[in-house]
């Protein structure tokens, strides 16, 4: 079966050639907290904060 790794490459230059980023971090309320047994299984204890991933990798 052949792969269609085309755009796989993106990403891959120096960082001397990227552009800086720029992030966005609220304020996180204390609410709505997992429980710490499920909390280590979802990597977070805030619940409105797990969101599992759902994507494919490249070439797939």
């Amino acid at each position: 079966m052949k792969r269609n790794n085309e755009g796989c490459n993106r990403g891959t230059e120096h960082v001397d050639h990227m552009a800086p980023g720029m992030c966005f971090v609220p304020w996180q309320k204390w609410q709505d907290v997992y429980d710490i047994d499920q909390a280590i299984g979802c990597g977070t204890i805030f619940k409105e904060l797990y969101k599992p991933y759902v994507g494919r990798g490249c070439g797939r």
